[in-house]
């Protein structure tokens, strides 16, 4: 089996290979039929041809999953990984948990300060690092290297996708995530955090992930989630009535309920499960997309703009229907 794009462009499809048993894979090649299927970046979007609703995406780059309909549930169970759920109507089945780690992010907070780094989003830091960005994937690297707080398992994940790899499946401008990062008088990058905007027809939802900071640097998780806040208040339209939600580290859930995070689940539901071996032919297909532009990046002729796509933050718009995805890329070129 194999993810491949369609005629060149951000629609894809799942294939059967040579040796593939067709039998095997029948159920879920039947399945996927019913949806047009779209990259963004390393975020695959799964819009139902019936509806034209967003049923389900899923964030490659974090292995998580959004179900945002109830045909989602079904679709997210062939992919496995953590999927949240996302919106009252859908249907709730057993597999759902409220999962004690899952808290309430807060999108206001009565002490924000200045923070004393220089704040910049994706494309100001690739402008910044534009002689080298091969160089400032491998400092994210690093960071992540010496200040996530991934737990065993995960940081065994996390290298076997190949550091670079990984980074910039997490930090590319397709992806339209909200993004900041923390540099020093240096421009080195002491920290970051990252935010997913997704919508249905019961509200906004923003999940907050990926934030690391370098300590030793006197950054500070207060600091990274301020930047944040002043980022979203700024790109994300309607923020006031979003819903923010993070999964806290293990180990310093009380520094978190200190900075605004709510001190036990308020509801967020959740799916977990191992990657299946759907989820693995989507990481294939992304680790060598991931690949190739990051060979593109050591090249002398490499600009932003043909690797990774030339994109503007402006507003953060939430496409909901393949026509409002079509819209969102005529709005961030």
């Amino acid at each position: 089996m194999k993810l491949v794009p369609i005629n060149g462009t951000s629609l894809l499809k799942f294939e059967l290979e040579k040796n593939d048993d067709a039998a095997i894979h029948a159920e879920f090649l039947a399945a996927m039929e019913k949806y047009e299927i779209t990259k963004q970046g390393s975020r695959i979007n799964f819009y139902n041809r019936n509806s034209h609703k967003l049923d389900a995406c899923m964030n490659v780059g974090d292995n998580s999953f959004f179900i945002l309909e109830n045909d989602g549930v079904k679709l997210s169970a062939f992919f496995g990984t953590k999927r949240f759920v996302l919106g009252a109507d859908v249907v709730k089945c057993e597999e759902m948990i409220n999962f004690a780690r899952d808290r309430a992010f807060p999108l206001v907070a009565a002490d924000d300060a200045a923070v004393p780094f220089n704040v910049v989003t994706l494309p100001q830091l690739l402008e910044i690092r534009k002689s080298n960005l091969d160089l400032a994937y491998e400092e994210l690297a690093q960071l992540f290297n010496r200040c996530a707080d991934f737990t065993p398992a995960k940081q065994h994940e996390y290298v076997d996708a190949g550091q670079k790899i990984d980074k910039f499946k997490r930090f590319n401008l397709e992806n339209n995530a909200v993004q900041v990062f923390l540099l020093d008088d240096k421009n080195k990058i002491v920290g970051t955090c990252s935010a997913i905007v997704l919508a249905n027809a019961q509200g906004k939802y923003i999940y907050v992930y990926d934030e690391v900071v370098d300590q030793e640097a006197k950054a500070s998780l207060s600091m990274l989630f301020q930047a944040l806040r002043q980022q979203l208040k700024q790109l994300v339209s309607g923020i006031e009535q979003a819903r923010a939600f993070i999964r806290v580290a293990a180990e310093r859930v009380d520094a978190y309920v200190k900075l605004g995070c709510s001190a036990e689940n308020q509801g967020q539901l959740v799916i977990h499960g191992g990657r299946t071996d759907y989820a693995k032919v989507v990481d294939a297909c992304m680790n060598e997309w991931a690949e190739r532009n990051l060979q593109a990046l050591k090249t002398p002729q490499f600009s932003i703009a043909a690797a990774i796509g030339e994109s503007r933050y402006r507003r953060v718009a939430e496409p909901t229907t393949p026509a409002a995805v079509s819209e969102v890329k005529r709005n961030n070129p």
